[in-house]
């Protein structure tokens, strides 16, 4: 926005007097246009101590702007960005949020105050201002889900390191979703580094729930379901049909070695199988068809080897 000199030279002398209380708002706007548009002024001297100071006076007066709360609170960052001080970092985060509170709904708050939080490493606050950044349904979808999955993966990783593997296992599950619907979203173009996270985070993924389950029907169909899901979220390599045969191979070992196996039980593997045997159907194509048809060879006779152990 462009301010006749006339205009921005008297604003400037208010703004030095503290004359901005009770004033209208129009002219609130012009008091907050002038103020920044001096800070701005004042940073392309890298003069960031008067910019923020002329900023936080013009606040004062113009409580809760939310123009002037968001013009604040990116410089803080900047300044942050520049000598890294954990105060100032925070002051830009509080800004940040005050902000959105008074009303500010423009991408670029989301994006900064993500970057903030991701910084302070506060995983949680960034999963929440990725989710209001999607609500708001008229930004890039795509790139939301992806900073959103990005520090779910992050999270997943620090409550590995706790030993929370079942928080761990949920948090990498969400990103994963995540990473599959900004897949289902993109044009061939944006699909093939999509491609490569969802991959990356399915295998983060599996290793996680091998970590927590190491027997047990249920754990079984857990690793199962998770893989059928890498599949359908459009991770198609050969690795996830190998992992549905060989989880029900597994799961088949189990209940043959086990001495009371249910009838319920079985009748889970064998909807197991039904489901694995329709997914490589439908998810056949001319460049995996060979691998998809010899894991539904391997299917088909592992089927036979349960039914045959418990042939009455």
């Amino acid at each position: 926005m462009v301010i006749h000199p006339d205009v921005l030279r008297k604003a400037i002398i208010k703004l030095r007097n503290r004359q901005f209380s009770n004033i209208g708002r129009n002219k609130r706007i012009d008091a907050a246009d002038a103020a920044i548009t001096q800070a701005r002024a004042m940073i392309r001297e890298d003069n960031y101590q008067d910019a923020i100071a002329t900023l936080k006076s013009t606040l004062g007066e113009l409580k809760d702007h939310p123009y002037l709360l968001l013009e604040l609170a990116r410089r803080l960052f900047e300044i942050y960005q520049q000598k890294p001080d954990l105060n100032v970092l925070n002051e830009a985060r509080s800004y940040f949020k005050q902000s959105y509170i008074a009303g500010q709904r423009r991408e670029i708050l989301y994006v900064l105050w993500y970057e903030t939080e991701n910084a302070a490493k506060d995983f949680n606050n960034a999963i929440e201002i990725a989710s209001l950044a999607l609500q708001q349904g008229n930004f890039n979808q795509i790139e939301w889900l992806k900073r959103r999955a990005s520090v779910r993966a992050q999270l997943s990783k620090s409550l590995e390191r706790s030993l929370n593997i079942e928080l761990a296992i949920d948090e990498m599950k969400e990103a994963a979703k995540d990473i599959g619907k900004a897949f289902n979203l993109a044009n061939e173009v944006q699909k093939p580094p999509l491609e490569e996270v969802l991959s990356r985070f399915d295998d983060d993924l599996w290793n996680l729930l091998r970590k927590n389950y190491i027997t047990e029907i249920s754990a079984y169909k857990d690793l199962f379901d998770t893989a059928i899901v890498f599949i359908k979220y459009g991770d198609k390599r050969y690795v996830n049909f190998e992992r549905i045969t060989q989880t029900l191979k597994k799961s088949i070992d189990y209940l043959i070695n086990k001495e009371n196996a249910s009838p319920g039980q079985i009748n889970l593997l064998q909807n197991l199988f039904k489901q694995a045997h329709d997914c490589f159907k439908q998810e056949s194509t001319q460049e995996n068809q060979e691998y998809v048809k010899q894991n539904i060879e391997n299917l088909e006779y592992e089927m036979k080897r349960l039914l045959e152990a418990f042939r009455k």
